[in-house]
């Protein structure tokens, strides 16, 4: 009998939860890009990086839907669906109560604040509409999204999937502890002005107040 040829990112492993994350996080840039567009009128970076274009918060709600959603469709369409759509409400506020609340923590850096909204809950960490957006949002990657793109992905010939997947994750690990460096050598110099050492000298000059604010003009301090 012919041995079944393997398949690139096969089921729920790394590879598949990278891409996930992956272009979930850049579709989460785009999505609010556009959305701050049409409600405010100004075109905002949204990304997460100081250089590419990533929401890491997009990026890790893809992957902890996918693992914690995709099980229930095997509950039908209609109570599968109702059964993601309340599960991913849950989620979804839970998930940015805990995001803000890291943020904080790691940066002293407050993301974004609902407070002024009257449907928001937990100290404006989140709020009712954006849990009912998760939900709704949940059953459409649930239901049609994520099995398309886990098709797509699996298409990836293996040896093209594998290089791309082992040059690219180092290159985001090393993005994202760059750019975590320079949010918090942000929020240092409010107190501290003087670098300590040649990382945060470098960090002063190439990447000062200004240069952090118009990459980040949704940050606030605490």
């Amino acid at each position: 009998m012919e041995q079944k040829q393997k398949r690139f990112a096969e089921g729920i492993c790394f590879s598949k939860l990278f891409w996930v994350f992956l272009i979930t996080a850049v579709l989460g840039v785009l999505i609010e890009t556009v959305y701050c567009r049409i409600t405010d009128g100004v075109w905002m970076n949204r990304s997460g990086l100081i250089y590419g274009q990533m929401s890491i918060v997009w990026g890790l709600g893809g992957v902890a839907l996918t693992l914690a959603l995709t099980p229930l469709r095997r509950f039908g369409i209609i109570w599968g669906t109702l059964l993601v759509f309340l599960a991913g409400a849950v989620l979804g506020g839970a998930f940015e109560c805990l995001c803000s609340l890291l943020t904080e923590t790691l940066f002293g850096a407050v993301y974004w604040d609902y407070s002024a909204m009257k449907t928001s809950i937990f100290g404006g960490r989140t709020n009712l509409m954006y849990c009912v957006a998760w939900g709704l949002l949940s059953v459409a990657w649930v239901m049609l999204l994520y099995p398309g793109m886990s098709f797509l992905i699996e298409r990836v010939p293996v040896r093209w999937g594998v290089i791309a997947t082992r040059i690219i994750v180092p290159l985001f690990v090393i993005e994202f502890l760059f750019s975590g460096l320079i949010i918090r050598r942000y929020y240092e110099r409010r107190t501290d002005t003087t670098p300590h050492n040649a990382v945060e000298a470098f960090l002063d000059t190439h990447y000062d107040d200004t240069t952090v604010e118009q990459r980040w003009p949704n940050m606030i301090n605490q």
